[in-house]
């Protein structure tokens, strides 16, 4: 038997015919009923969730250049750390999950002062642009982080500030991610499964890729959160029924990709404020209200998505939306916690009704 997908609208009515009365006279006597003038519309609506739990927010001072070493050239050798990875010679800055790597911070603490030096990082962001970002060294015993969260590190490079020769640093330097660094995960994973174990409800697992229907994958992609186009955000929120042990805090805010003039950056409060929405404790962390106060722009991206972009002829484009949280770590490294972000939306009413 044939599948039958729905999509859109489902139109009852003259749906398109907005004249006459909003609600016509109708004489229940007369057996008349509407005049077919009444404005009348259901749209499909879509639900994706993303499962997370501690394990993705661990961090680690450490996990790109060890501690009590110096960059003798300037030129860091990027190292390993315990938590993270380091695939085809480019740094990571976050555990392997579910498929995906996040995006994190980096911090640069240093014992001697290098308050005449520069850090230069080179790498991508979350959405797999090239970066470079560079950040002034701290004076002795204290650090600087970078302002954008890296998803891959290619290099990492000393300076002096005033030469721009490559120099070596003051003293022992340690790079790494580090308890206030901001990190940010697409909502997305190569298995819907529960909790990270890399298997699905076929039993299909990495090792063991899915033959079913003759062709090899390696589970489904259920755990996604992409809008459409032109849909309308009533439900995005963060459900925590296991708070997590942070000690202090993890604020979030939901972001996604933001093109301007073609140019794309991922914007990290692109439907809630940055830092403001605790998920430390349990509880439902909706976006409209528990996550801070939403601004006029942020509303109206929650009620038309990806209806704002330009692209470089500075015409507005429909894009597609993947789905981000970015989490602000404040205390100790968790050991317990878990969460689902889900999103509810009409399915791109903004071009059908």
């Amino acid at each position: 038997m044939a599948k039958t997908r729905f999509s859109g609208p489902i139109k009852q009515g003259t749906v398109n015919d907005t004249f006459g009365s909003a609600i016509p006279a109708v004489n229940l006597d007369s057996g008349a009923g509407y005049d077919g003038k009444q404005r009348n519309v259901g749209t499909s609506l879509g639900y994706q969730s993303w499962y997370f739990d501690y394990s993705y927010l661990i961090y680690e001072a450490g996990s790109l250049f060890a501690t009590a070493a110096i960059p003798g050239t300037g030129i860091v050798d990027l190292t390993t750390g315990s938590n993270y990875d380091t695939v085809d010679s480019v740094g990571r800055t976050t555990q392997k999950k579910a498929g995906y790597y996040g995006a994190s911070s980096i911090t640069f603490t240093s014992v001697g002062n290098d308050s005449d030096k520069t850090f230069t990082v080179i790498g991508t962001t979350i959405d797999g642009i090239e970066k470079t970002e560079t950040e002034v060294g701290a004076t002795a015993g204290n650090s600087v982080a970078t302002t954008d969260r890296f998803h891959t590190v290619s290099s990492i490079t000393l300076t002096n500030t005033v030469s721009g020769a490559v120099s070596a640093s003051a003293g022992n330097v340690t790079i790494g991610t580090a308890d206030g660094n901001k990190v940010t995960w697409m909502c997305r994973s190569d298995f819907n499964a529960y909790p990270n174990l890399e298997i699905d409800c076929r039993g299909r697992t990495s090792t063991n890729p899915d033959v079913f229907f003759n062709q090899t994958r390696t589970g489904n992609l259920a755990n996604n959160i992409v809008i459409p186009a032109g849909s309308r955000i009533n439900r995005l929120e963060t459900v925590v029924p296991l708070a997590f042990n942070f000690g202090t805090s993890c604020n979030t805010s939901f972001g996604s990709i933001f093109n301007l003039a073609g140019v794309q950056t991922w914007d990290i409060d692109y439907f809630t404020p940055a830092s403001a929405g605790d998920i430390d404790t349990i509880g439902i962390y909706n976006s409209f209200t528990d996550m801070g106060a939403i601004d006029t722009g942020q509303i109206k991206k929650h009620l038309s998505v990806g209806t704002t972009d330009t692209n470089s002829s500075g015409a507005r484009c429909y894009i597609d939306h993947p789905v981000g949280i970015t989490f602000t770590r404040d205390g100790s490294v968790a050991s317990a916690g878990e969460g689902l972000v889900q999103c509810t939306y009409a399915q791109a009413v903004n071009f059908t009704n």
